[in-house]
């Protein structure tokens, strides 16, 4: 039984790396089922038993990646605000975060890019925005009035640096998150 687990996962992992694949190359439009079966070597039939349509696969392979960000933002959500800003060993969470990033590469560059899910992208700025809520009200910042448009500048340039950085692959998780760490914190002003 525990074989046939495992051979479920693995099919299902290169019938999502195949598809994560052909979205790096092509819009969404232009993917079809028998393009990721081709390219994944696995039965149309195949596909089906695990995913209801392509439409179900891209959303599994988001929410899967979205709920992974969930997890590791909540770790970091443990630790003292402002041990985070001040004692570099308090940000083992974070970096955590950004080894999920960067190992992770060949799903989030297509998912992030300008051509990118629409949908996959609203909702990680959303987890973005969350986290950095966490920082403005555990350390007691005034944003002032226009509280919620600052937020959103930081979570967009967060996401937009983060996928630079994976894109570009010339960092690692340490200085990935030291720098999204003190663009926070300059302009929060800790």
């Amino acid at each position: 039984m525990k074989y046939y687990i495992e051979k479920q996962k693995k099919t299902r992992k290169k019938i999502m790396d195949a598809y994560m694949f052909l979205y790096s190359k092509n819009s969404f439009q232009k993917i079809t089922v028998k393009k990721v079966c081709d390219h994944a070597q696995v039965h149309r039939s195949t596909f089906y038993l695990h995913y209801e349509s392509i439409d179900f696969l891209l959303r599994e392979i988001e929410d899967f990646l979205l709920s992974e960000i969930e997890k590791r933002s909540f770790e970091i959500q443990k630790v003292q605000t402002r041990k985070l800003f001040n004692e570099m060993d308090a940000r083992e969470p974070i970096y955590e975060l950004m080894d999920y990033f960067i190992a992770n590469r060949g799903y989030f560059i297509p998912l992030l890019r300008l051509q990118g899910s629409e949908y996959f992208k609203k909702k990680i700025n959303g987890i973005v925005q969350e986290f950095i809520l966490k920082f403005v009200y555990g350390l007691d910042i005034d944003l002032g009035k226009y509280k919620q448009h600052i937020v959103v500048f930081l979570a967009s340039g967060m996401i937009d640096c983060i996928y630079s950085v994976i894109d570009d692959n010339k960092m690692d998780r340490f200085e990935l998150g030291d720098l999204l760490m003190e663009r926070i914190g300059v302009h929060l002003k800790i």
